[in-house]
């Protein structure tokens, strides 16, 4: 996978802080209130921070070093040791190092180094929070996985139907440009009443979906039910001669009365006869709708 920018911005403002006073304040040998009193608290304090800071970073470019050569799918037990060894015994080095040049050379302390407080309490408490942050980092790894899976296999699904769609128009026509029988319904079974009647084709202006039921209005203003949903009623009908206006429309060309473009790129559609609601081709749609209709003159 390529190199990723995470979107860690505030995760970073927050967390290297809180690192920092979790470094310092379990090794102070006093409460503290006493402490927030001497100024060698905040010393010691800006210096965990540093310290914080380059441990930070330096989990964060090993972790997108390795996104971009180990891949968590792949090789996910081969990820896992290879980053548990590296942050782990980076993060401990950077650790005892920091502290010691801090105490022994910035603020001449020579006494004031200890490995023992160093191993019993800054590098636990250290070791802690790089695993959360590793986990964190994780699964904001296995987030973006899925994002980009799911907007892959989206836009493999819509060449599928724009190509089926074109398959479709190109079996309407043979090589005379004539329409080759058989293909689709000439008429459609629908509810009246209480019986059942053949409607033609021909007929139909446009049908719609109204709390799950699918209705047809004809050219002289009847309303007719059917049982079908709207994507089995458009694989009955000739995409010539009607087209899936959105989600809850087909219409027939000849229901078409005029349509007009929005700021937004959009088409709004006006029907004969007029539907009572207002109708939108979407902006990806539109030129998929134009065609349809024919060449602008």
């Amino acid at each position: 996978m390529k190199y990723f920018r995470y979107s860690d911005k505030w995760l970073r403002l927050i967390g290297i802080p809180v690192l920092a006073f979790l470094i310092r304040q379990p090794g102070a040998n006093q409460p503290l209130y006493p402490l927030l009193r001497t100024w060698d608290y905040y010393i010691l304090l800006l210096t965990d921070l540093a310290m914080a800071g380059v441990i930070w970073e330096t989990n964060r470019y090993l972790i997108r070093y390795l996104d971009h050569r180990h891949s968590w799918l792949k090789q996910p037990l081969h990820r896992f040791l290879l980053q548990g060894a590296l942050v782990g015994s980076v993060s401990s080095i950077e650790v005892l190092t920091i502290q010691f040049l801090a105490n022994q050379v910035l603020m001449a302390w020579p006494g004031a180094f200890s490995i023992t407080s160093g191993l019993f309490f800054h590098l636990p408490l250290t070791i802690v929070f790089v695993v959360i942050m590793n986990t964190i980092y994780t699964g904001m790894y296995m987030a973006r996985y899925h994002r980009e899976t799911v907007a892959r296999l989206t836009t493999e699904r819509d060449e599928a139907i724009r190509m089926l769609t074109h398959m479709k128009l190109d079996r309407v026509y043979n090589e005379n440009s004539e329409q080759l029988p058989g293909q689709f319904q000439k008429h459609l079974i629908v509810n009246y009443g209480l019986s059942s009647i053949p409607l033609p084709i021909e007929d139909v202006a446009y049908i719609f979906r109204e709390n799950e039921v699918c209705l047809l209005k004809t050219f002289d203003g009847k309303e007719f039910a059917s049982a079908s949903s709207l994507e089995s009623l458009e694989a009955m009908l000739s995409p010539v001669s009607f087209f899936r206006i959105n989600r809850q429309m087909l219409a027939h060309i000849r229901s078409i009365k005029r349509f007009r473009q929005d700021l937004n790129g959009k088409l709004s559609v006006e029907f004969f006869p007029v539907f009572n609601q207002e109708v939108f081709v979407s902006k990806k749609k539109a030129p998929e709708f134009r065609e349809w209709l024919g060449k602008k003159i």
